[in-house]
């Protein structure tokens, strides 16, 4: 018979022995008989006892062994993973500052932008304005240089009347006709 069988047959026999107790606190079968062999039945029940608490205090010690194992294996994991997540945590602080940093380059870079872009517009419309007064120097150019071949015309008339005007000079001197 097995260790445990052995423990399980003992634990009934003292179940059975608290049950069949009577008021008196005496059972019918616990009771000593006369020849003496209630000393055997109680060796018996101490060695079952004995027995099924070995088989107990083996299955404790080996769960408790067990335990012991998986809590080690537990903390080492959680060791690791604080670890890990300290790790990533400052990981995650750089990204930040990182991120932080080409927040504010990106800033300064559109800020930069909208400068540009507002002295690029102010240019644009000065260079409106100036094609606008070069439009208007144009139109100017025209009249003047129309007003200068008019006043060569002029010029050249004047110049043929003049001529004319000597020779009919020289001619009305010298009786030419």
């Amino acid at each position: 018979m097995s260790a445990q069988q052995q423990a399980h047959r003992g634990s009934q026999e003292a179940r059975k022995a608290s049950s069949g107790r009577q008021r008196g606190g005496h059972s019918k079968e616990n009771r000593a008989p006369a020849s003496g062999g209630g000393g055997a039945l109680g060796g018996l029940l101490a060695a079952g006892v004995a027995v099924a608490g070995s088989v107990l205090m083996r299955h404790l010690h080996s769960r408790s062994c067990e335990l012991a194992r998986q809590l080690t294996a537990t903390r080492s994991e959680l060791e690791s993973k604080t670890s890990q997540l300290s790790e990533a945590l400052q990981e995650l602080d750089a990204a930040r500052g990182e991120l932080a940093s080409c927040t504010s380059d990106l800033e300064a870079k559109v800020a930069e932008l909208e400068a540009q872009g507002r002295r690029l517009e102010e240019q644009q419309r000065a260079l409106e304005v100036a094609r606008g007064e070069l439009g208007g120097s144009r139109s100017r150019l025209q009249l003047i240089e129309q007003e200068l071949q008019m006043t060569r015309r002029q010029l050249g008339n004047q110049q043929e009347q003049l001529e004319q005007a000597r020779y009919d000079l020289v001619a009305a001197r010298y009786g030419i006709d």
